[in-house]
């Protein structure tokens, strides 16, 4: 144990402490080389000056020219301007239109423009950004910038936007109105957007001449925002029929129903109308001895559920086929009535049936043959599955008669399918090749209307798909027959059959 505690261990080197050392060196330079970097790059808006001129026809014209200082390397300067205003609850275009950006030398400057939103963003390419003050100057109109009340005409203005995200150092706008206005008062508002503080000054260089000028710095977020007012009389107003075409223009999409009803009702008239029916005599029997199920197909255009029950009526009518009613009945009470089918012929005998009948026969039963017998109960679960082949065969021979030039469920699938595709495309194109004000200005200017005009177009369209199927000269001739036969049926028969009491061994005969 003492030779342990007194034994020497073994000296480390000198530097076998520096690795530790950088490391925690590092650690308390880190924050302070850090924030040095953060600094280098850097920018705020030494000054942002406004000039707007408003004219006697109430366009009014912006010119802005901002000075930044760059500290680090920029490409440039980012300004959004709003293309909608909302007014009194009402969303109106402010009709914008840049006229061109230039820098310090009053050479072109390039820009890209794109809309983000209900705002126009104007990213400014400016060359030697680097550790310099640097000077652009943006120029555009608005044709709808003023505010148009019974006494009055006011021109409110975000000088600044809220949407800088550095400083504005000191901001100077100065608004000019026609020389003919009276009554000019002002007031100014600086802040973060809905702020109501006033740390600018007002001046009225003339009586129709203003100018605001900031007396604190603009904190990123901030803003300033004049409400000037004159006197209705001295800025022309907007006649009735402008106004009745700016309403208009905002709520482009009432064309809609009225393009998608036109172009459908020529599609129609063109391709999905019938033949001429023409005048419909009684006839006294089915035309041309079609079963029931394509009688009532060619009716409907439309293989309805009743095709099938009235094929296994018919079957039955032509002695193939006996269908038995029966009582059911739950702890001796009646509970309800099911059906029990039995077949009476054999398979060579059925070749007076059309192939929808014979199908029908064929999956009714397991084993079709004389005597074999099976109740609605047992087919409820499983003859399901056999429906389709039969309106595949209803189909097939209305088809081959020459009834329909194309199946209608065909023809209303592809109609519906190709209106959706051009009431879609329509909008789309139209939105793109509109103004970027304006095409805001559809989705934003009456939601309740864009609805409205969405549904009734999708309405025509879906009444137009149902009438767009065609039936052939032949399929109209033999529809009118039918048509004929329906009325015999209903004048004559009709009232007779309603007298006949129904009880279970009339239906069974």
């Amino acid at each position: 144990m003492t030779e342990r505690l007194l034994r020497r261990r073994p000296a480390r080197p000198r530097w076998a402490w520096l690795p530790a050392t950088a490391l925690v060196a590092l650690l308390l330079v880190a924050p302070i080389w850090g924030g040095a970097a953060a600094a280098e790059r850097r920018l705020e808006i030494t000054r942002f000056a406004m000039a707007a001129e408003v004219q006697p026809d109430g366009l009014v014209r912006v010119r802005e020219h901002l000075t930044a200082r760059f500290t680090g390397s920029w490409n440039g300067l980012w300004r959004r301007i709003p293309l909608l205003v909302n007014r009194d609850g009402r969303i109106d275009p402010l009709g914008l239109e840049v006229l061109g950006v230039t820098d310090e030398r009053g050479q072109p400057a390039r820009t890209e423009t794109s809309t983000v939103g209900r705002d126009r963003d104007l990213r400014i390419y400016v060359p030697g950004a680097v550790d310099s003050t640097r000077s652009v100057t943006l120029t555009y109109q608005v044709r709808n910038g003023l505010h148009r009340y019974r006494d009055r005409d006011v021109f409110y203005w975000n000088v600044t936007g809220n949407d800088w995200q550095v400083p504005i150092d000191e901001v100077e706008a100065r608004i000019q109105f026609p020389a003919t206005v009276r009554n000019l008062r002002a007031e100014v508002y600086t802040g973060p957007l809905g702020a109501r503080e006033r740390d600018a000054q007002i001046t009225f260089p003339s009586s129709h001449e203003l100018l605001v000028r900031s007396t604190r710095r603009l904190e990123p977020g901030a803003g300033l925002t004049v409400l000037a007012k004159v006197d209705r009389g001295a800025i022309a107003s907007p006649t009735p029929s402008t106004r009745l075409r700016q309403w208009f223009q905002a709520r482009l999409i009432l064309l809609l129903p009225l393009i998608t009803g036109l172009g459908l009702g020529w599609v129609w008239w063109r391709h999905g109308r019938d033949p001429r029916l023409g005048a419909v005599p009684v006839a006294y029997e089915p035309p041309e001895d079609l079963p029931p199920a394509l009688l009532t197909s060619l009716v409907n255009q439309h293989i309805p559920s009743t095709a099938l029950g009235a094929t296994l009526v018919d079957v039955a009518v032509k002695g193939h086929l006996r269908i038995e009613p029966q009582q059911q009945r739950l702890l001796g009470l009646p509970v309800g009535i099911s059906t029990r089918f039995h077949q009476l012929t054999a398979r060579w005998t059925w070749k007076d049936l059309a192939p929808h009948e014979v199908y029908l026969l064929d999956h009714l039963f397991e084993d079709p043959q004389p005597g074999a017998t099976v109740s609605s109960e047992d087919l409820e679960n499983a003859f399901y599955v056999h429906v389709p082949g039969f309106e595949r065969l209803v189909r097939d021979a209305l088809m081959k008669k020459g009834y329909f030039l194309n199946w209608p469920s065909v023809v209303r699938a592809l109609t519906f399918s190709l209106g959706l595709v051009s009431i879609i495309g329509l909008v789309l194109i139209t939105l793109l090749l509109l103004p970027p004000d304006l095409s805001l200005l559809q989705m934003a200017a009456d939601p309740l209307l864009l609805a409205l005009c969405l549904v009734v177009s999708l309405a025509l369209l879906v009444v137009f798909t149902w009438l767009m199927p065609r039936r052939t000269p032949r399929g109209v001739a033999v529809l009118r027959k039918a048509l004929g036969f329906q009325q015999f049926l209903a004048r004559v028969e009709g009232p007779r059959l309603r007298r006949i009491p129904l009880t279970a061994d009339l239906f069974e005969r």
